[in-house]
């Protein structure tokens, strides 16, 4: 693990906003660059993230364990008095090739998910694993509920509490490749499927269940490649809740504009009533910038949007909306960045208003760091960005992850006045 010294961006949006909407300003403070110290060519570490409190799990699926080439592992990093060290590093048991273990991690507090959605001849597989002071054990492995091969049960996995979602898109019910999202709850330390979850209007190509975000008893699952009229893969996000054991499909929310192969719902994050789903396809605002993000606001039982959000930062490139990461106000998007570089913006809302405040960037940004994707988790203090096609002394594509602390606080506590935005424009946030 390579830590840098502290960089330091304050930025906001202060001039623009009127005084009813004022944001709070957020420091962004470069912590460290977390890298795997066993570290290899094609590992594509970073290819899954997940934060909780100050501890990170980052996946490396393409790890060539001892089951052979794309075996997959994951690393565990833990923050103690400032410091990130490597605290764990887990494989699967009886890996084989290609088992892809790592693709998709999801973290609460001491319990780890973990998917291999290649293992089992490609019905897959979720490994959960529990803390005990710095010792990780496996507690249980979950399997495909009538799965076949080509499932890829775990392909997305998202964990609050005793509560796990886990993402199938792959399953065919009754087409192809429609998916399905299996909730499994624990009780004492069992985990037991809870419902199998399938859109109410499911059709063949949908890959409903590629990307899942859950928060208590409300699930946001997204379906990239569903279909609007003369629009194809415009796609969609399907929201569930849960009452007692049983779930019930709340709403299925919709790009405001559906354009052909938009992939609305490839990337989704679910905070209380706030919904934020990443449509990296859709056409830009300006040339070279394409890809918008979505917000969506429930109140009582009905989803509305809030906000379509877009860029105009001069280097953002294409496919922003390719990750989303939500908690409360702030939202973190990815996008490709100049040259694939990779890009990580930040954007706080007050009152219903978002604009872009925050610009997360690789302090040593190389050409095609980003070509493998740009992935964020977030936690509230924590951005953390991984690109698993990173190079660095661990060999090529080995992949990294860099993560940033955000503070908070009133205008006084930060010297007074509205600190320059660094050239990062002021309003993005579009029509809904």
């Amino acid at each position: 693990m390579r830590v840098s010294g502290p960089v330091v961006l304050l930025l906001c949006a202060c001039l623009a906003l009127p005084v009813e909407a004022q944001l709070t300003p957020i420091i962004s403070v470069f912590e460290a660059q977390l890298d795997d110290a066993l570290a290899a060519a094609d590992d594509g570490l970073g290819r899954s993230v997940a934060v909780s409190g100050e501890t990170v799990a980052l996946g490396v699926p393409g790890d060539d364990g001892v089951g052979g080439m794309d075996t997959g592992a994951v690393v565990i990093f833990v923050r103690s008095g400032g410091v990130w060290s490597q605290q764990a590093r887990l494989t699967r048991p009886g890996a084989s090739p290609g088992d892809a273990f790592g693709a998709s991690v999801a973290l609460s507090g001491d319990t780890l998910a973990v998917g291999a959605p290649k293992a089992d001849g490609s019905r897959g597989e979720v490994h959960v694993y529990l803390r005990s002071g710095a010792t990780w054990s496996r507690q249980q492995t979950l399997g495909d509920p009538g799965g076949v091969p080509g499932d890829s049960f775990g392909a997305a996995l998202s964990l609050d509490g005793e509560t796990l979602g886990v993402g199938t898109p792959g399953d065919d019910g009754a087409g192809v490749d429609r998916g399905a999202v299996h909730v499994h709850r624990r009780s004492g330390t069992t985990w037991s499927l809870e419902q199998s979850l399938t859109a109410g209007d499911g059709a063949d190509l949908d890959l409903f269940g590629l990307d899942v975000a859950l928060e208590g008893d409300t699930l946001l699952v997204g379906a990239p490649l569903v279909a609007a009229p003369g629009a194809a893969g415009a796609g969609a996000a399907y929201v569930f809740v849960r009452s007692g054991t049983q779930w019930t499909e709340q709403q299925k929310l919709l790009p405001s504009l559906p354009q052909f192969e938009g992939r609305c719902g490839e990337a989704v994050a679910l905070s209380g009533d706030t919904a934020l789903l990443g449509a990296a396809g859709e056409l830009g605002p300006f040339p070279g910038v394409a890809g918008a993000a979505y917000v969506f606001v429930r109140s009582g039982t009905t989803w509305s949007r809030q906000a379509r959000l877009v860029t105009s930062y001069p280097t953002a490139g294409p496919r922003f909306g390719r990750d989303v990461a939500l908690v409360e106000d702030t939202a973190v998007i990815v996008s490709s960045g100049l040259q694939d570089k990779g890009l990580g913006l930040g954007f706080t809302r007050a009152g219903s208003f978002w604009s872009h405040v925050l610009l997360f960037d690789d302090p040593a940004p190389a050409p095609f760091d980003g070509a493998g994707g740009t992935y964020a988790a977030f936690s509230g203090e924590f951005v953390l960005l991984a690109q698993p096609a990173d190079d660095h002394a661990g060999g090529l594509d080995a992949g990294s992850a860099r993560v940033w602390r955000l503070t908070r606080g009133p205008w006084d506590d930060l010297g007074g006045g509205c600190a320059g935005a660094g050239g990062v424009p002021v309003l993005t946030s579009g029509g809904v």
